[in-house]
């Protein structure tokens, strides 16, 4: 109850000074927006773990001069944007992945985006525990021109279809968690961020460009990083130099003006503890001792399996079960099924949900998206029966699966 109260405070407080906003001039509502950013986080900078880790960055840091900057984002993103002079456009238009920061005015570079008409989808990491605040804020992208999802593999299915559609897509790679679902960790600011490899080779497959965006004060740049294309796989040996190359262009821009980065692992990190002070105090109850009756919150599932001698792998980054017969039946999140064919051609299905029972199934997958050997598509529901075995009532995958997964002659 604490929680939801906390999460309507903040809608409230969005929702009064989105109406103050709007009545008074753009450029007065912008100033005083800075200035009470500006003298909230300099009255308790004492206190700030972004002091203490700018002071291990060896970085200089001023409260006052950060708080202006992220009151900058917060009056753009209440409709006060300030004008941004542009450059590095592609010549032609075409879909697009923007990965970028939370650095310089990246909510008026989003508005930018709209602006000129490429249609922005802004995936951004969730509001923990907030989902009015969070709602009020896509909102208010919305009024920009921006539609901004929750990361998630629901938000990549969306996106694969925007892009396919010829819009854009914008990442804010600086809260990509290292080594999280296998990434590589590479040095950011004052520690390493998770590489975006799986954002640049998915682009790649979906034959759209990859662009680096930086900005500072009321300048925002596109460098460009690949063109696009038909869908091609890269290797990994691209897929990691081209990674490296986007990281390292947000890096420089961070370091060279520590005062215009977000520090956003610091905002979650208070985010979180607000939200632990506010949880209920009551102990929890009693462990049932009968393990038929427990439930399982599981993070990062990942079970392998030989199947007519080649390795067949299911992975989810969330599942919440139970065991039933040696198996775990249940919800499963952000799902992944990969395996070989006798033909050597490797197949993969993702999906947002998935409800059924793993490793023996059934389990129902929605929202998936395949690929046979660059041989891409989607379908609404999808049901897995163990194995190599797929049924999607008819589409494409089925005819497919029934030529590659043939045994050779």
């Amino acid at each position: 109850m604490k929680r939801a109260r906390v999460d309507a405070a903040l809608r409230g407080l969005l929702g009064s000074l989105h109406g103050v906003t709007r009545v008074l001039p753009v450029v007065v509502s912008r100033f005083a927006l800075r200035c009470v950013a500006a003298l909230g986080f300099t009255l308790t900078w004492p206190w700030s773990e972004v002091r203490r880790r700018s002071q291990t960055a060896n970085l200089p840091l001023s409260p006052w001069r950060w708080g202006w900057e992220l009151g900058g984002n917060l009056a753009a993103l209440l409709g006060a944007p300030a004008p941004l002079v542009s450059s590095g456009w592609p010549a032609a238009a075409s879909p697009a992945l923007i990965l970028a920061a939370h650095s310089g005015p990246w909510e008026a570079a989003a508005a930018e985006l709209a602006r000129r008409g490429v249609r922005p989808l802004v995936i951004a990491a969730p509001w923990p525990g907030l989902p009015r605040t969070e709602a009020t804020v896509q909102a208010l992208r919305r009024k920009l021109g921006v539609e901004a999802v929750p990361r998630g593999r629901k938000s990549l299915v969306r996106a694969t279809r925007h892009l396919r559609g010829g819009g854009w897509v914008v990442v804010l790679v600086d809260s990509l968690h290292p080594r999280k679902n296998g990434r590589r960790a590479l040095p950011f600011v004052d520690g390493p961020i998770g590489a975006p490899d799986g954002l640049v080779a998915w682009a790649a497959r979906q034959g759209a460009a990859v662009l680096v965006a930086t900005a500072r004060e009321h300048e925002f740049i596109l460098h460009p990083i690949l063109d696009c294309g038909a869908g091609r796989r890269l290797d990994e040996r691209t897929i990691h130099s081209l990674s490296d190359r986007v990281v390292g262009l947000l890096r420089t821009r961070a370091l060279a003006r520590p005062w215009e980065w977000a520090w956003v692992r610091a905002l979650a990190a208070v985010t979180v503890m607000t939200l632990q002070a506010c949880a209920p105090s009551t102990p929890l109850p009693p462990l049932p001792l009968d393990p038929s009756h427990w439930r399982a919150d599981i993070s990062d599932l990942t079970w392998q399996q030989d199947v007519d001698g080649a390795a067949l792998e299911f992975q989810a980054t969330a599942a919440r079960v139970r065991q039933v017969d040696s198996s775990w039946a249940g919800a499963f999140e952000d799902i992944r099924l990969l395996w070989v064919t006798h033909q050597g051609r490797e197949v993969e299905v993702r999906g947002a949900t998935a409800l059924g029972t793993v490793p023996t199934g059934p389990l129902t997958i929605s929202e998936a998206i395949y690929s046979i050997d660059g041989v891409t598509g989607d379908t609404p529901r999808l049901r897995w029966l163990g194995g190599k075995i797929l049924e999607c009532g008819g589409c494409p995958l089925e005819t497919i699966l029934d030529f590659v997964e043939s045994p050779p002659r």
